[in-house]
Order: C-alpha cells, then structure tokens, then sequence
C-alpha cells in the first residue's frame, strides 16, 4: 500500500508517483485500461496541495474528450472551501478559463497560452500523444511540446516508436532543466471487445432503432 493512493499500486504505478513529487517528466506507453491516467489526477492534486495560484494544464485532441475529462476532475476534485478549481478553453467555449488551477483545453490554445508566456502552468499532461503524428494538427503538438516551460506527462496506449520518441522529448525537457523518464508497461488487465451497429431498416424491420453486435474474431482476420 502506498498512503498517496487509494489503491495498491504496482511497481511501476509507484515509480510515476515518486517522479511526480520530483517534479520531473514522463512519457507512459501502456494500454488503454492498465491503470496510467491515475498520475494525471496525482499531478492535479499536487498542484493543488503546492501551489495556491499554480495551473495545471490537461490537453486532449477534441474537445468531447474535454468534456468527459472535466466531468471526471468535477466529480474527483474539490478544495476545501469548495472552490471550483477546474475550467475548460477550446476554440468555441470558455468556462472559468481565467481564474482555474486546473485547465482542460486543446492543443490549438495551449499553442497560444505558450506563446503569450503564461508563467502560472506548473505541468502540463498531454494525453493521446500520439495525436503527434497526425497529418492535420500534429505540428501543434510538436510545437506545444517544444514550447512547454514545465514538467510534462505525456500519455498513450499507441506510440509506435516509443524509444525514438522519448529520445526526443528528453532533449526538449532537458533544455528547460527537467529529467525525464520513459515508462513502458504491456500488461492488459481489461480485453478489447469489438461491436457494430445494426439498425433494425437493414433487416427489414420498419421500427427505428438498433442494436450492437459483437463481432466474431474470425470476423477480424484479414
């Protein structure tokens, strides 16, 4: 057991709270499911705990994964005085963007908070950082990356080249004087399952509606 958790973490869920008191940088490689999005919120509280007016900023690609972030940090987060500490900024909403010590946004305005030098962000965590790679906005990522002044975690279950991306990251973070670690974990507690819908006008039913159907693995064979 370990009293900064209410669970009993693994080894290497361990490891990433000691690298958060440190306040150094991470890069976690694990499946979705294996346990690596508790540290976000870890990093969340520590902000609270050790900084009265420090920012943590939570980037996800879209904004509807913004939504379900900030419904989770409402429902785990809450000061003493029950403040609310949490606020969103995408490119078409803004809810107590200004006065937050926990900001969910896009890459598209972390870019710009970076650039107006917003000296308040003591982390930043970048989930689904393998949006990275993206085509359209994966220069933005590079760039908030490049840009970030504080420790970061940078979080997915998909980076094909974990090793060559970490080399990289290590040297953004070392030039603004933070270490940075590489945690890869394999292990997946939680099978993937895969369903399609099937509307009921396909089968020539004349009622609206539908329903999910598990696919058959052979059915994914190729």
């Amino acid at each position: 057991p370990d009293p900064r958790v209410k669970f009993i973490p693994d080894g290497w869920q361990k490891e990433l709270l000691d690298i958060i008191d440190r306040d150094e940088s991470v890069l976690i490689c694990a499946p979705t499911s294996s346990g690596k999005t508790f540290v976000a919120y870890y990093s969340m509280e520590k902000v609270l705990r050790d900084h009265k007016d420090g920012v943590v900023v939570y980037v996800a690609p879209t904004k509807a994964l913004t939504n379900q972030v900030a419904a989770d940090v409402y429902a785990r987060l809450v000061t003493n005085d029950k403040k609310t500490v949490w606020g969103i900024f995408t490119r078409d909403y803004r809810f107590n963007a200004e006065t937050c010590q926990i900001l969910i946004t896009v890459p598209q305005v972390l870019e710009i908070l970076l650039l107006s030098s917003c000296k308040k962000i003591r982390r930043i965590i970048f989930d689904e950082v393998h949006s990275i790679s993206n085509a359209e906005d994966g220069v933005i990522w590079e760039h908030c990356l490049l840009l970030a002044q504080c420790p970061v975690i940078a979080l997915s279950a998909t980076v094909g080249n974990p090793t060559e991306f970490y080399t990289w990251l290590e040297k953004c973070q070392a030039r603004r004087g933070f270490k940075t670690h590489l945690i890869k974990h394999d292990e997946r507690y939680s099978d993937l399952v895969n369903y399609t819908f099937v509307a009921n006008k396909w089968r020539g039913s004349a009622t609206q509606g539908g329903e999910l159907v598990r696919i058959h693995p052979f059915g994914e064979i190729r």
